[in-house]
């Protein structure tokens, strides 16, 4: 009975994929529009909602001629295949990284700005 069940093992272990197990994090590719990415598609790691990240920075590192500076993009919707939501980043010409504050209706307003 030993027998068979270490050759039960060794069949599941040849069957088991080679590749990493990622869990509940996939990849979807995701097209770029605007900016120096634009027209490329990456694979962009999702959650297990299968959203994108918000933001997706992209660090430049300092050159001869320009300061080291961050190129933002932020996630659009680009419709969708069937029951499963599509998403694009485009590119924020401002490059402003910030999120914002979640606005949530029992949260204190900020500080004014001025």
């Amino acid at each position: 009975m030993e027998h068979l069940r270490r050759g039960a093992a060794r069949r599941a272990a040849a069957s088991a994929p080679a590749t990493c197990d990622t869990g509940l994090v996939n990849r979807d590719p995701i097209p770029f529009v605007g900016g120096p990415l634009d027209g490329r598609t990456l694979d962009v790691l999702t959650g297990p909602t299968g959203h994108p990240p918000k933001l997706y920075k992209i660090p430049v590192p300092a050159t001869e001629d320009s300061p080291a500076t961050t190129v933002v993009y932020r996630r659009m919707e680009a419709g969708r295949r069937g029951v499963r939501q599509l998403w694009r980043y485009e590119y924020d010409a401002d490059g402003n990284a910030e999120t914002g504050r979640l606005k949530w209706p029992w949260s204190k307003p900020g500080p004014l700005k001025g």
